[in-house]
């Protein structure tokens, strides 16, 4: 409904790093994280660039949230979707 709630949400620091911003009871929260994506079998990106230029913003913030949140087994075990909303 939003989506420059998702790009106001990311900063690229020309590094290779980016900070992506989430909010916890109202409060932001800056985590930064490298761009180095997980890849497929095939050595792709999971999320590429396959479309168009801004397709990396969804591993950028799945990789931030896990890193916020102790880790992707901390994330990947269940949870409520409608946090992770509140949190953009």
């Amino acid at each position: 409904a939003n989506p420059d709630a998702i790009k106001n949400a990311i900063k690229d620091n020309g590094d290779n790093t980016y900070t992506v911003r989430f909010f916890q009871n109202g409060r932001a929260v800056n985590v930064t994280v490298d761009g180095d994506l997980a890849q497929s079998s095939l050595g792709k990106q999971r999320y590429g660039k396959s479309r168009t230029s801004n397709e990396l913003w969804v591993g950028l913030m799945e990789k931030a949230y896990a890193q916020w949140k102790g880790g992707y087994d901390s994330i990947g075990n269940g949870g409520q979707s409608s946090d992770v909303t509140l949190a953009i």
